[in-house]
């Protein structure tokens, strides 16, 4: 049952307070692409906005199934290429416009939609060449301060009847005084089985607590299917195979007696089998203060301790907000990039803000949730979450039997399932960083 409580007017403006609030989803917009233009040829106008869009992936070595870097390999795939841009599955770009503008949208536009289309329908044809090399675009670090690696090989090794494998490694932090790092980029040692990364700061007690779980799990790391929830002190971001750049005047703190955790997710490749890997980390950092960040993880502490029931054959939403001034000494956060994070189950989710008026702020919608295309999306202008307002992150799973993964050829049959159970959870990120006064 859904708990309300009645409050007084002296407290709060709104007279009812829903501690088990749900979404209230935004609906899309139509596209308004026109029917392209004429005569499109690959060299003038498909390759370039593939070389924007879609080359940092699908490229030769690339996480990606195919290379798109030539023109040859595109003609090839010339009738998935259209498919996946009609219903823009391809590039994977999952939030909804209805929601909330972004910084660094990977989306087509809707002219960038019409053109590719039209080039498949006209023939693909390649036309002459315009001299230009259309490298990759690809955002990466303008400089590397540190590099971090993992201490030994690992070869991933998924539980029986499973396809993946979610480790997490301690790695060394080897500076001596406290540094603010202000960028990230994780270095895959085999990128066509890493379906994605996480990279945390943990303090002195916690690493007393996860050296225990390394000591007590055979071979290097040990199995994290449900995340380090409570177990670190800041979350520096992840890598879907771009590097992570934080504004000019922010940056994560790392004193000297913190260590890294790298949790790994393994996937199995478009072909082949999971191989060793010893993946590293890159950072940008500088001695000099930051305003610091911090990671607010939206999750209810109950989901954790078996309280999150998926049950078979159906389809199920979690709910949970949360205050974070509360932990804060009464501050408010702003708030500058937002992530949703699910897996295989997941349908369909949503981080919102509820306003201390009961108005709310969408940050993040997702309505096709596909565990294989996620990020952390950064905001076009920050947002305050002032004392008093709530953060929802919202998790809908379909568990029939149509939404399965597919072990050993087999289409696996639906089973209840709670947190971490078959990897699955719901969790709300934040990037922010202390606000300085509530009127900010």
């Amino acid at each position: 049952m859904r708990a309300l409580v009645l409050c007084s007017a002296v407290a709060w403006s709104a007279c009812v307070v829903d501690l088990e609030p749900q979404a209230q989803l935004c609906t899309e917009p139509a596209m308004t692409g026109d029917a392209g233009p004429d005569a499109v040829t690959y060299h003038q106008s498909v390759e370039p906005i593939l070389a924007q869009r879609c080359t940092r992936c699908h490229s030769t070595g690339g996480p990606a199934p195919f290379p798109l870097d030539q023109y040859s390999d595109v003609y090839l795939e010339k009738d998935a290429l259209r498919a996946a841009v009609a219903s823009r599955v391809m590039p994977p770009w999952p939030p909804a416009r209805c929601c909330h503008p972004y910084a660094n949208s990977d989306a087509l536009t809707d002219d960038e939609q019409a053109t590719v289309l039209a080039w498949v329908d006209q023939g693909a044809v390649e036309g002459p060449s315009t001299g230009m090399s259309w490298a990759p675009v690809k955002r990466t670090l303008d400089r590397v301060d540190l590099t971090v690696s993992m201490k030994e090989p690992y070869t991933p090794k998924p539980a029986a009847g499973t396809t993946d494998d979610t480790r997490c490694f301690l790695l060394d932090w080897p500076m001596k005084q406290t540094v603010y790092v202000t960028g990230l980029d994780i270095k895959p040692g085999v990128a066509a089985q890493m379906h994605h990364a996480l990279v945390f700061t943990a303090a002195a007690d916690d690493v007393k607590r996860l050296k225990q779980l390394d000591s007590a799990d055979q071979g290097p790391g040990w199995a994290c299917p449900g995340g380090l929830i409570g177990a670190f002190k800041d979350g520096l971001g992840g890598s879907f195979f771009e590097a992570e750049l934080f504004a000019n005047g922010l940056g994560y703190e790392v004193d000297p007696s913190d260590q890294l955790v790298l949790q790994m997710h393994y996937s199995p490749p478009a072909s082949g089998a999971l191989i060793t890997d010893q993946t590293s980390v890159q950072l940008r950092f500088q001695t000099e203060p930051t305003q610091k960040l911090t990671t607010l993880s939206i999750f209810d502490p109950a989901w954790v301790a078996g309280g999150m029931s998926i049950p078979a054959n159906k389809v199920t939403t979690v709910s949970y907000a949360d205050e974070f001034s509360q932990y804060n000494g009464g501050k408010g956060f702003v708030m500058h990039s937002v992530n949703i994070h699910m897996h295989e189950r997941g349908k369909s989710g949503q981080v919102a803000v509820i306003r201390k008026d009961g108005t709310r702020d969408c940050l993040l919608q997702i309505d096709n949730w596909d565990h294989a295309h996620q990020g952390d999306y950064q905001l076009a202008q920050d947002v305050n979450l002032n004392p008093g307002d709530r953060l929802l992150v919202s998790c809908t799973f379909d568990n029939t039997a149509a939404h399965q993964k597919i072990v050993n050829g087999q289409l696996e049959k639906p089973r209840d399932l709670n947190w971490a159970e078959d990897q699955e959870m719901c969790v709300g990120f934040i990037t922010s960083s202390e606000m300085i006064s509530s009127t900010q």
